[in-house]
């Protein structure tokens, strides 16, 4: 039984309770890192408040090497909460609203980082430039 409790603390203390600062031009809501195949952990998502991420030994990254992905802030074409509102409305228009194009979303800009196994657990990040 003690050797269960041993193994299951050490995996929790291998977490990186890492933070930093994040500069971008556009509003950043959430960051993700994404292990890539040379790191076996799992991905690991926080919110960004005031331009600023932060994770614990309980949510944070193993040390390896990640790819960054961040969730900016887009502006709503307003289609989805028309719909909410006007649904009964809408609903025998539906063959009209179906045939609308949609440009797709463009991928979320990421970046490479490595999470250390000790240092420091500060890690500043810089958001890529995208078209909107």
């Amino acid at each position: 039984m003690l050797a269960l409790l041993t193994a299951s603390c050490s995996s929790e203390a291998s977490r990186r309770p890492i933070f930093g600062n994040i500069t971008s031009s556009r509003a950043v809501l959430a960051v993700t890192f994404q292990p890539t195949a040379e790191t076996s952990g799992p991905a690991v998502t926080t919110d960004v408040t005031n331009n600023s991420y932060r994770f614990t030994t309980e949510n944070g990254p193993v040390p390896g090497t990640y790819e960054v992905v961040f969730l900016l802030d887009t502006p709503s074409t307003g289609f989805a909460p028309l719909l909410l509102k006007h649904l009964p409305q809408a609903v025998d228009k539906v063959p009209q609203l179906t045939t609308r194009t949609l440009n797709p979303a463009p991928a979320p800009p990421t970046i490479a980082v490595e999470v250390p196994a000790s240092g420091s657990l500060q890690l500043d990040l810089i958001v890529p430039e995208t078209q909107p």
